[in-house]
């Protein structure tokens, strides 16, 4: 019996982002995947064949004993236990994520792909490097432009500290010219003590911000 499964996580990546259908096909047990099964995933548009993307043993709706896929039919990683470094493709077969992953999530230091074509930097990739809890973005971690025409060189967006999915903490902020804000972040605006730089290097603020608005000013040039 084939299941079109999607919870509530998958319906807001499916209102977000317009790509895929999740579909499984396996034993269930108090509405949540448990068991043996496959998933596959297909294009929203296209009534193409789906791609296998597990198969395995899942564990509270999560993967848990078993193989991914490529989208090729490729083995691309195995886990145990709900653990192992995985690697996961959309349906062309593109790497989306690679990394670390325990307890049936994403934990641990990883690499998440974005496609996303940046004509003012030529990039071909915008994508996250560091630390994961519980399948966020948490830790230590880093935000840049991968470009396509140099595998070596990438654009710098932003770097520090993150907290359940969010920039949070002690970061860097930066534009293709530079460094632009160093200091204290709070879910992704600037918060707390900081500077900022105009795109020549010199320094304009330095003081307290709150959400983003300058409180104390220290220093301002022209």
């Amino acid at each position: 019996m084939v299941i079109l499964y999607m919870n509530y996580i998958m319906v807001k990546a499916l209102l977000k982002n317009i790509n895929d259908i999740l579909i499984f096909e396996g034993e269930y047990l108090n509405g949540k995947r448990n068991g043996k099964g496959k998933e596959y995933k297909r294009s929203y548009f296209y009534n193409s064949k789906p791609n296998l993307i597990f198969e395995g043993e899942h564990l509270n709706g999560k993967w848990w004993n078993g193989k991914g896929y490529d989208g090729n039919n490729n083995i691309s990683f195995e886990i145990k236990d709900g653990k192992g470094f995985i690697k996961e493709y959309d349906l062309n077969g593109t790497l989306k994520f690679e990394g670390e992953y325990v307890n049936g999530e994403r934990n641990g230091k990883g690499k998440r792909y974005y496609k996303e074509y940046n004509y003012e930097e030529n990039s071909g990739y915008y994508v996250y490097e560091g630390e994961y809890l519980n399948g966020k973005k948490n830790g230590k971690g880093k935000e840049y432009y991968k470009f396509k025409d140099f595998s070596d060189k990438i654009s710098l967006k932003y770097e520090g500290e993150y907290f359940n999915g969010k920039a949070n903490g002690k970061g860097k902020i930066y534009k293709p010219f530079g460094l632009v804000y160093e200091g204290e972040l709070l879910y992704e605006k600037k918060n707390g003590k900081g500077k900022e730089n105009n795109k020549w290097g010199g320094l304009i603020y330095e003081g307290e911000l709150e959400m983003e608005k300058e409180k104390n000013m220290m220093m301002m040039e022209n």
